[in-house]
């Protein structure tokens, strides 16, 4: 059970929210992508009605607090997506990362003269390196996801 204020879980479950957007655009399987707009739709619900008793800003009727959200979550490297608890991201975290890196996939990369758009080849967690068409291999850190 979450031990947090009516407040710190209001923001949580926004940041699950987009967490489960950002998984419904980046798994590919329609089962999955079922399945996380349907996730997505009861914490909608749970986010508006906490919103509208408490008069509270939401991120589907603030675009600064969607932005402020969503860049906790899609940062360079390896994205800080939100797990429900302990037990959820034993279960997905690596599926999500194999989702979120998959060759093939678009990706920002930050060299010496700004950002560049490459398609990752092949990744390694273990040794945190992306190759990157072209024969470029970078830090994981250098790179965010297009989603």
């Amino acid at each position: 059970m979450r031990q947090l204020s009516i407040y710190e879980y209001y923001n949580q479950l926004q940041l699950e929210y987009l967490s489960a957007e950002i998984r419904s655009k980046i798994y590919k399987n329609e089962s999955d992508v079922k399945y996380w707009q349907t996730i997505m739709a009861h914490k909608r619900n749970k986010i508006l009605d906490i919103a509208l008793r408490n008069k509270l800003q939401s991120i589907f009727d603030s675009k600064e607090k969607y932005n402020e959200l969503i860049s906790q979550i899609l940062v360079w490297g390896i994205p800080k997506l939100q797990y429900r608890d302990i037990v959820q991201e034993r279960r997905l975290k690596k599926r999500d990362l194999y989702h979120y890196f998959k060759p093939g996939t678009d990706v920002k990369v930050k060299n010496g003269s700004g950002v560049l758009i490459k398609k990752i080849e092949w990744y390694d967690l273990d040794k945190n390196l992306i190759k990157l068409k072209d024969d470029l291999i970078v830090n994981i850190n250098d790179v965010c996801r297009l989603v």
